[in-house]
């Protein structure tokens, strides 16, 4: 499942492609950690949704190498899925 990257200093979206959909997240780094927010899914057939991706996509998103590259890159101790309430503030 490849992820598109596009990444400015401590701040990321990324598009994570499956079979029916991609998936865009924003990733960004706060003190130690790396977090990910769901931004929408274009599916295959061109329409575009804003529902929460379920748990599964989740969880292979943030294994992703795309992810370990931020993480590495940023010398962060993992990631984590934000809370509806926080945002990344540009």
């Amino acid at each position: 499942m490849p992820v598109f990257v596009t990444e400015k200093d401590d701040y990321a979206k990324m598009t994570f492609a499956t079979k029916s959909a991609d998936y865009q997240f924003e990733i960004w780094q706060d003190g130690d950690y790396a977090y990910v927010e769901y931004q929408e899914t274009q599916t295959w057939r061109g329409s575009i949704k804003v529902v929460e991706p379920h748990e599964t996509v989740y969880n292979k998103f943030m294994r992703s190498e795309a992810v370990t590259d931020f993480l590495d890159k940023h010398g962060l101790d993992g990631v984590r899925k934000a809370d509806k309430e926080y945002k990344y503030s540009r």
